[in-house]
């Protein structure tokens, strides 16, 4: 067979990085209407200039040119844009999928980073994107394409499996950013020899579940192909894409070689055309295709098949890829977090709400919900972005949280009013979004008088113990406001508990009110699970942490816990520049234990905890560490203030003394073993820290525990595995048992790289994106060649206890340790590739049903992740033994962690990296921030983390459930009194056994504003119950829902049925596999239909600009925008300075698949100007769209200047408008927007209340119609509750907008920024910065 190139046109599509969304989009390389003056920010970039807009015009037209060439188009983020903006290459576009000339890839809404956003927004990520490509266009996305994505959830095999893709493409993943070829991203200039690599290109990616896909690598990257461009001629270009083919061929699985033809923003590369026959005249033995993904990925299956073997699975684990995107610009990760968590809580109430007589709240839910996937870009969330693109990502975080707030506090709101709250007092119903019973702390913001006083009792009228956090005294006609905290006790799976608030306060008890925290003379603290002390000499720094159940102390001899430790770094790495995608560490510049601090230790009634401030080198933190009574757990609260200095990371240190402990974390939907950091080398030698990210905790524990008995002398030692290879004979990598080998292990949190006897081996940390600390060798020395390599290398007593068992059993398992610690070889620029390097678990059989069988005893025993080898002690003396203990770190949107070989836990904090684009600006000033910095960098900064630990490993610890818990806090609300159906206590969704299922999402079945339907979504009919296995066990649960149930079906990640579910009308049983995702459908058997609206379904402010992505705002606005209008000019406006008139197209489109649309047109023209039509009715056909010619025409006096003319129709409530801007004359050029600040500072306290004011202006002769958006740092999102105001201002005048800004009780004191922008007719303006400071309040 020959071999076959498959050339793959695309090009990648980033909706924000440097750039601006509206320049990515649309407008980088088109004439404005309104033209740029040469400092106005557009200009100064000018590389490589290609919008999205252009770039498809550009390939359909070598569509049309070139009957062969074909290609790929990707996300929403501009396909939607497109589709509605140029409806009339729809039907183009419809045949070449059709005839297998373009095909849409991705699945996705876009390239998102999955390793940093929970499991429901990558599944989000795949519904938004199979419904648009597949409902909506037409395609049939089979391929996921993560070209640029920096690493990757190990799930993301499984969603996608489940989303119906067959098929994996990408291009960062096993190797560093740059792969086996390159050193940076030109192959031209940064190639260097090809670099061994262990499996082929083409490969089954499992997930921890158990699902995989067929997966390429792009090991020449994205790019490859299009280096073609820069060559002289077709024959030049020839020649050098046999010299990247001649490369490639030796790591392909099959004998075809896929070689993208595309880079960033890339037009056709000019060659493409003549390139066949250069190639065919000199190479006619290699046949060279243009085609599509999928033609690839069917041939490598045709072959594989023809040749009876299957592709290698691999469960290796995708990262570390650009360990700085864990850190850079850090609350774009925790802003991420608080949306994507509240969302998932408001989404879960909305539908119990539903089913309770409420309107769903879908336009809300889904708006939020594309925010999220807007921001979970690899440009976005990585907080690789310019500081104008951070401002646009921060307002879209805070816009879904808000729309998601909205609806949990009505939906809240909504089910307590169903609730049995009759009694004295007012009723306090504490919701629980989790599925498990739960006892936390639960706040509540009320008015208090505290020369009254209140009690607080419980649903049984036992007086509960509460904590004012904060109080605001009275003021003249203003009541005063209390934040009360208390532990609420035993509150339901996905339930409530109603608990009561009386006037007054009983007799002198824990339950009085008290004026807050008060101070005591002590140096510790302590609750019935652990104690904590601190150090005022060492910066406050913890000097001891003892878990008082197990009895035991979690710091090392000496060492200090709570440690903050700043690292100076390099701005950008020498070779490959990249600033903040890199951590760039090059010494230690502070550490906080080596200052004084002042330290106070205080109580309340219902816990304790040290306060602990100091300055360092500028920067000022405090330090708070709480323990509440009756929780197990140590909650920590970070705020850093003047963290001033530029290119230094700042990290949390808690040493922890587990011996034998290796690193675990939790991903998106999984756990498994991750390996050491090395963090104690400079980035210019040493690049790779191995840093890595945690979704919600990670830890000092064992993913896999091998068991080392020796029963002469009944002694064990044990070794924890993390990371392993599995090496097989050749020809084995394929074998099912393979797969079910490499399976296994991934459920017991081993990832692990399948390799040949006789192929590379997997640890060479200049390529590899991780290191491994175990091999599995399967096989005897006769099959496997690695085996008699080892045990010729290692002493003669392992080979002959190994030829023992085999003659005593036919099976035999030996663990062969390595030759030196593992301390001793990970090490800065490891290389662990050597045979003798790593410890070995050999699994062998005398002959292949032996060895079948002694696999399946492997598989047997390591189900729960306990492996056990039983061999004299003499071969394993010098392994120590794995605690039976675990400690993790839960964070709440600091994923990036790292492990050192002793066992110090870090976690990385806050980066002040100044490298490209950090601090860049379009559209205003670099360094536009209070005082001259970036906005990234220029606020105070607040983080909250929490400790956790236990005997007997994670899975007993309970460590899942308790990063679920402090992500999804419980929440009060008030609610009158009334005889509600609903129990005063109850559980609305529960599980049982809790532990063996978490649910991720409560949610009415389809998703018709993602797919292109007009049908509502009715939880009343049917609602979608979706969650995972969290410890990689079998298992079986049983799903009750309030009320019963009538049907239960399994559906997959788009809700599509699958086989019916058994149930009594109680519950349903389902039987659970380790990590795997799953989805069911429940008909519940009570529901009361209903129209209470929960929240509102249209945006607020009117009208709706259509050409959104001019603003800089992210996706659609709400209810998606399936039907649009848009106005373009029909032909070149003169310019000769006489009055004309214009000839412009409206363009109506409607993306519904199901409902047409009938409306009205309305024209705007400017006062004195003739519109004609000015109005006309419409009719558009589903999926059509409609052309309707207007001319506007100016009298013959109209003034020089500009005007604007605009088009509307109304639909589901909202005005659609676009606005065109047209020159009469030769009017001045600058920006027609202009706004300002009206005082550059706002200083307040809790409790008070001010406004930040901005003066709006603009140079139109018509009105202006927009709105202005304060953006702020997610800290305090809550002081402004209408962060978004619309504005109409006439011509020549300057108009006012209002900020309200109140400052809620208990809000820490810092400073910060807020940041004006305005939109209107696609144009934007940033004003100055305001300063915010907030000043300490008084208890």
């Amino acid at each position: 067979m020959n071999w076959t190139i498959w050339l793959i046109p695309h090009f990648h599509y980033d909706p924000v990085w440097w750039n601006t969304q509206s320049a990515y989009t649309q407008t980088w390389d088109q004439p404005q209407d309104q033209p740029q003056t040469p400092d106005a920010g557009e200009a100064r970039f000018a590389w490589p200039g290609h919008s999205a807009f252009s770039l498809v015009k550009a390939h359909l037209a070598k569509i049309r040119e070139d009957p062969q060439y074909s290609v790929v188009l990707a996300e929403v983020d501009y396909l939607k844009p497109y589709w509605d903006t140029y409806p009339e290459d729809r039907e183009l576009i419809r045949r070449l999928i059709a005839d297998g000339r373009l095909e849409l890839v991705g699945g996705t809404y876009n390239e998102p980073n999955t390793n940093l956003t929970g499991i429901e927004t990558t599944i989000r990520n795949a519904v938004h994107g199979t419904g648009f490509q597949r409902h909506v266009v037409g395609g049939v996305p089979s391929t996921a394409w993560q070209l640029d994505v920096f690493g990757h959830d190990p799930q993301f095999a499984q969603v996608m499996a489940g989303a119906g893709l067959t098929s994996i493409a990408f291009a960062r993943g096993p190797y560093h950013q740059w792969g086996p070829m390159l050193t940076s991203w030109n192959i031209r200039e940064h190639r260097k020899p090809f670099a061994p690599t262990q499996f082929p290109t083409e490969f089954e990616w499992v997930s921890p579940g158990g699902d995989g896909l067929l997966t390429h690598y792009m090991a020449g990257h994205y790019s490859a192909g299009f280096s073609l461009d820069a060559a002289r001629d077709p024959q030049t270009a020839a020649g050098e894409l046999h010299e990247l083919f001649t490369q490639l061929r030796q790591a392909a699985a099959t004998r075809n070689v896929m070689i993208p033809m595309g880079s960033d923003f890339s037009p056709p590369m000019r060659w493409v055309t003549e390139l066949r026959a250069a190639w065919d005249e000199r190479y006619p033995q290699v046949r060279l295709r243009y085609g599509l993904p999928r033609d690839f990925f069917a041939a490598v299956r045709d072959e594989l098949a023809a040749r009876g073997v299957h592709a290698t699975p691999q469960t290796r684990d995708m990262n570390p890829i650009y360990t700085g995107k864990d850190v850079t610009a850090i609350d774009t990760k925790q802003a991420h977090r608080m949306a994507e968590t509240l969302l998932l809580d408001a989404e879960k109430w909305a539908t119990f709400a539903a089913l309770h007589g409420a309107a769903y709240p879908a336009a809300a839910i889904d708006k939020a919900w594309r925010l999220l996937l807007f921001g979970a870009h690899h440009d976005a969330v990585t907080g690789t972005q310019s500081d104008q693109v951070y401002l646009d990502l921060v307002a879209g975080w805070r816009e879904a949280h808000d729309l998601a707030a909205d609806v949990d506090r009505s939906a809240r709101r909504h089910l307590a009013r169903h609730v049995d709250t009759r009694g004295e007092g007012t009723a306090v119903v504490v919701f629980n979004p989790l599925a498990h019973p739960r006892t936390d702390t639960v706040g509540l913001e009320i008015d208090l008088d505290p020369a009254v006083g209140v009690t607080l009792t419980d649903d049984g009228g036992v007086p509960v113990p509460y904590l004012t956090e904060a109080l605001v005294h009275a003021t003249a006609g203003r009541p005063g406001r209390a934040l009360l905290r208390w532990v609420a006790r035993d509150v339901p799976s996905m339930g409530y508990r109603t608990f009561r608030l009386l006037p007054g306060t009983a007799e002198p008890s824990a339950s009085a009110w008290q004026p807050g925290w008060q101070l005591v003379e002590a140096t510790s603290i302590a609750n019935d699970r652990y104690r904590v002390r601190a150090d005022p000499a060492r910066g406050g720094a913890l000097t001891e942490i003892t878990d008082l159940a197990a009895g035991r102390d979690l710091l090392p001899q000496g060492q200090v816990g709570n440690e903050l430790v700043c690292v100076a770094e390099h701005r950008d790495h020498p070779e490959f520049g990249e600033g903040p995608w890199h951590l760039l560490p090059h010494a230690v510049a502070w550490r906080s234990a080596d200052t004084a601090a002042a330290v106070t230790v205080e109580r309340c009634p219902i816990g304790e905890r040290i306060t602990a401030t100091a300055t360092v080198d500028g920067c000022r933190y405090t330090q708070q560490t709480t323990l509440w009574y009756g929780i197990d757990r140590i909650d920590f609260a970070t705020g850093i203030d003047g963290f001033a200095a530029t290119d230094q990371l700042l990290r949390v240190r808690i040493p922890c003394d587990v011996p034998g402990g290796m690193p675990v974390s939790e991903t998106a939907a999984a756990v498994i073993g991750r390996g050491f950091a090395l963090l104690d080398a400079d980035a210019a030698e040493h690049p790779r820290t191995l840093d890595n990210t945690a979704h919600q905790w990670f830890g000092l524990a064992a993913a896999l525990t091998v068991h080392l008995h020796d029963p002469q002398e009944r002694s064990e030692r044990s070794r924890a595995v993390s990371i392993a290879e599995i090496v097989v004979p050749d020809g084995d990598e394929g074998l099912p048992s393979t797969r079910r080998l490499a399976v296994g292990l991934a459920r017991a949190g081993v990832t692990a790289t399948v390799t040949s006897a006789t192929g590379n081996r997997y640890g060479a940390l200049d390529t590899d994106s991780n290191l491994p600390d175990c091999r599995v060798a399967v096989g005897t020395p006769q099959r496997n060649a690695f085996v008699a390599e080892l045990l010729d290398r290692a002493s003669a007593p392992f080979a002959a206890e190994l030829a023992a068992r085999l003659a005593a059993t036919g099976t035999a398992r030996l663990w062969i340790p390595a030759e030196r610690p593992l301390g001793e070889v990970w090490r800065p620029g490891a290389d662990v590739r050597s045979i003798r390097d790593l410890p070995v678990l050999l699994i062998a059989g005398n002959d292949a049903d032996a060895e079948r069988r002694v696999l399946t005893e492997f598989l047997d025993d390591v189900r729960d992740a306990n492996v056990h080898v039983t061999q004299p002690s003499a071969l394993h003396h010098g392994e120590t033994t794995v605690a039976d203990y675990a400690v993790a770190l839960l964070n709440r949107g600091t994923p990036g962690f790292a492990v050192e070989p002793d066992g110090a836990l870090n976690m990385s904090l806050a980066r002040a990296c100044t490298g490209w684009p950090t601090g860049i600006a379009i559209n205003f000033p670099d360094l536009n921030a209070p005082g001259g910095r970036s906005f990234q960098h220029h606020t105070s900064r607040r983080f909250e983390y929490h400790l956790v630990s236990g005997p007997g490993g994670w899975r007993t610890a309970g460590f899942v459930a308790a990063g679920q818990s402090v992500n999804h806090p419980l929440a009060a609300t008030t609610a009158p009194a009334g005889d509600g159906a609903l129990p005063a206590t109850g559980s609305l969704l529960s599980v049982e056994p809790a532990e063996n299922f978490v649910v991720t999402a409560v949610k009415p079945l389809g998703e018709p504003l993602a797919t292109g339907s007009a049908a509502p979504a009715d939880a009343c009919d049917s609602l979608i119950v979706r969650g995972y296995e969290p410890h990689g066990r079998s298992g079986s649960v049983a799903i009750r829902l309030a009320g019963g149930i009538t049907s239960a079906t399994a559906t997959d990640l788009l809700d599509r049925p699958g086989a019916p579910l058994e149930h009594d009308g109680r519950e349903v049983r389902l039987d659970v596999e380790g990590y795997r995702i799953m989805s069911l459908a429940l008909s519940p058997a009570r529901a009361e239909r209903g129209g209470t609206v929960l929240a509102a379904s249209t945006e607020p402010v009117q009208p709706v600009f259509t050409r959104y992505w001019l603003h800089n705002c992210g996706p659609a606005p709400m209810g998606n925008l399936p039907v649009a209008l848009t106005l373009r000019p029909n032909d070149q406006t003169r310019d000769d300075g006489a009055a004309a008139g214009v000839r412009l197209c409206a363009q109506i489109v409607c993306d519904d698949t199901d409902a047409g649309y009938d409306g009205e047109l309305l024209v705007s023209a400017p006062e004195g100007w003739v519109a004609t039509p000015r109005s006309r009715s419409v009719t558009v056909a589903a999926g059509g769209h409609l052309g309707v010619p207007v001319t506007v025409t100016a009298p013959d006096d109209a003034e020089p200047g500009w005007y604007a003319v605009a088009a509307s129709i109304a639909h589901r409530g909202q005005e659609l408008q676009d606005a065109l801007v047209v020159p009469v004359g030769r009017p001045a050029l600058g920006p027609l927007l202009h706004a300002r600040a009206e005082d550059r500072e706002l200083t307040l306290t809790p409790g008070a209340r001010g406004h930040v004011r901005v003066r709006v202006s603009h140079d139109l002769r018509t009105p202006l119609r927009g709105h202005a958006q304060l953006i702020t740092p997610h800290y305090i999102w809550a002081l402004t509750s209408e962060p978004t105001r619309g504005f109409t201002i006439a011509p020549g005048s300057t108009q006012s907008v209002e900020f309200p800004v109140a400052v809620p009780v208990g809000t820490p004191p810092g400073e910060f920024w807020g940041q004006p922008k305005i939109c209107a007719f696609g144009r934007i303006a940033y004003c100055e910065p305001v300063r915010i400071v907030i000043l300490p309040g008084r208890v």
